[in-house]
């Protein structure tokens, strides 16, 4: 089964070796839900690896100025993995792992459209 999930970036994607062939993006994504439990908002977290080969330069040139903190991605995936991550002071966290992943679209949001956002 298919998973699609489509967020901001939490933060700016990591960027790493992945084998000799392979660069690794490593991103995270939070998606906001409304808990009618506990009447609060929650968060689901998502982490992904887009991998591109090295010989792509300008996917890995447009992965590496559209991963940003703040662009909207589109991702689909075709396995997923439940995770417990450690935070910071030794607090764990749960995540879900996209495996898999494909990069379908992404928007870049503008800096005034950002700033008007966090105003709010």
């Amino acid at each position: 089964m298919t998973t699609a999930i489509a967020a901001p970036l939490s933060a700016d994607a990591y960027e790493s070796k992945a084998g000799e062939n392979y660069t690794a993006f490593n991103v995270r994504l939070g998606v906001k839900f409304w808990d009618h439990t506990t009447s609060s908002n929650l968060w689901t977290n998502y982490a992904a690896a887009l991998f591109v080969k090295n010989d792509q330069q300008s996917k890995l040139e447009l992965y590496r100025k559209v991963l940003v903190k703040g662009t909207v991605l589109d991702l689909a995936a075709t396995h997923q993995k439940a995770c417990v991550g450690k935070g910071k002071n030794d607090v764990y966290y749960p995540y879900i792992e996209l495996l898999k992943p494909n990069l379908v679209n992404f928007w870049i949001r503008d800096k005034k459209e950002e700033e008007e956002q966090q105003q709010q």
